[in-house]
């Protein structure tokens, strides 16, 4: 995957680190997105341009990101703008949001995955033989 390019190994350790010992919030909400419930598949603590990011739909070039303390507005601005410029849509909610109402999320992901054009995976077309069997 071209967005997976020269990570540093410290980063998959992070990342790795991230998916073991998710906080509430993200576990919560992973049990919605796992397992293509909303139609398309995401990935927890995702790494795209040596960003982490909360979850990644690749079929829709979607992020979601639950914000809480530890957030950087700036930090997170500038990401967005990465992540832009690669055709990926950043939606944040609050954590709290999570433990009040996780359906405003869903519904607000889904309404973004039927805006957004899906991006199926590319199979490889088998190649063709240069040679022709002949039956005579």
């Amino acid at each position: 995957m071209a967005l997976r390019n020269k990570v540093r190994p410290i980063k998959w350790a992070q990342a790795r680190e991230l998916r073991r010992n998710p906080t509430i919030s993200e576990r919560v909400l992973w049990r919605y997105l796992r397992r293509k419930q909303l139609g398309l598949r995401f990935h927890r603590q995702n790494i795209i341009r040596g960003y982490i990011v909360d979850f990644y739909c690749p079929g829709a070039k979607l992020v979601i990101e639950l914000d809480g303390p530890k957030h950087d507005p700036i930090y997170d601005d500038k990401r967005d703008n990465s992540l832009a410029n690669l055709g990926i849509k950043t939606l944040r909610f609050p954590c709290s949001l999570v433990f009040i109402n996780p359906l405003i999320i869903l519904e607000r992901i889904s309404e973004e995955i039927l805006l957004r054009p899906t991006f199926p995976k590319k199979k490889l077309p088998k190649k063709e033989r240069s040679r022709t069997k002949n039956c005579a």
